[in-house]
């Protein structure tokens, strides 16, 4: 049981660290103009990809004739519903598989309170 303790110590010090670093990185004056930087050149690098792509299936539909108008329109499709959804659909994930970690660790816990209460009362 100590070695746990130990262990939840250690790591409730790194993540203070991490957070308290990322809090002194991030409150200077440019940091807002960064983090648009930053997601205007994600945002462009996205674009740029599906453009790509959806330039390479215009080309070969347009060479097969009727099917170019038909791969156009699927091209626009899928630029203004295929990219944009990525991102929030990851993050959904990505949190609700935090929340379902943490959901476990709160049954955890509560089940070792239980088992602690019950022992005390016997003694």
């Amino acid at each position: 049981m100590g070695v746990l303790i130990d262990l939840s110590q250690i790591m409730s010090n790194g993540i203070g660290v991490l957070i308290r670093s990322v809090a002194a990185d991030g409150m200077d004056v440019d940091a807002s103009t960064r983090a648009s930087a930053t997601i205007s050149t994600i945002a462009g690098a996205v674009i740029g990809v599906a453009g790509a792509v959806g330039a390479g299936a215009a080309i070969s539909g347009a060479i097969t004739g009727v099917a170019g108008a038909a791969s156009a329109g699927t091209i626009v499709a899928g630029l203004v519903g295929g990219p944009a959804i990525i991102l929030p659909v990851v993050m959904f994930i990505i949190t609700s598989l935090i929340s379902v970690f943490f959901g476990f660790v709160m049954l955890t816990i509560r089940q070792a309170a239980i088992i602690m209460v019950v022992v005390l009362a016997r003694s």
